[in-house]
């Protein structure tokens, strides 16, 4: 069954004087992309691919999140087109990934994660999907669960497994 992780990158400085492209992660966006890292580990979750945006902070989200989880093997592609992506473009992507790849963690922006987190899951935790419906704030983390190959994925046929936001308690 394959797996599909979904993280809107960690909060970064919007007034930083850098392009939206280049924008950097602040204190809060480290620590959260750490906190998704250790969940990860937590749960033992072992995506196999990482499709990442090739913003900055996008880029930044995977390097605090791959240092404090325990991972073998370099795992990412970095992705121009995941820069401001629509929930049909990152689809798209999907679509595009071998049946050989069971689990995959895309790392993207608002609102197109958002959108399709909300299209794909078609059942699942009921006070997560509730959760989900109401917000996906920055290093929030979807996981949706899939009983067909990537090239057949679509509106509803997911099965929401959890969506976790980052706690820096």
């Amino acid at each position: 069954m394959p797996k599909l992780f979904l993280l809107r990158h960690a909060e970064s400085d919007a007034d930083s004087g850098e392009s939206d492209h280049e924008r950097t992660l602040n204190r809060c966006g480290v620590d959260a992309a750490a906190w998704v890292g250790g969940f990860l580990e937590q749960i033992d979750a072992q995506p196999q691919l990482v499709l990442c945006s090739s913003a900055r902070r996008a880029l930044e989200t995977w390097s605090g999140v791959a240092s404090a989880w325990s991972l073998e093997g370099d795992r990412l592609v970095e992705l121009d087109e995941l820069y401001l992506a629509t929930a049909g473009e990152m689809l798209e992507i999907l679509r595009r990934q071998p049946v050989s790849v069971d689990s995959v963690l895309v790392i993207a922006h608002n609102p197109g994660i958002h959108e399709l987190a909300l299209i794909l899951a078609g059942e699942g935790e009921r006070d997560a999907y509730q959760l989900l419906c109401d917000q996906y704030p920055e290093a929030a983390l979807c996981e949706l669960a899939f009983d067909r190959a990537w090239a057949e994925i679509g509106p509803g046929v997911a099965r929401l497994v959890r969506f976790e936001l980052a706690s820096l308690e």
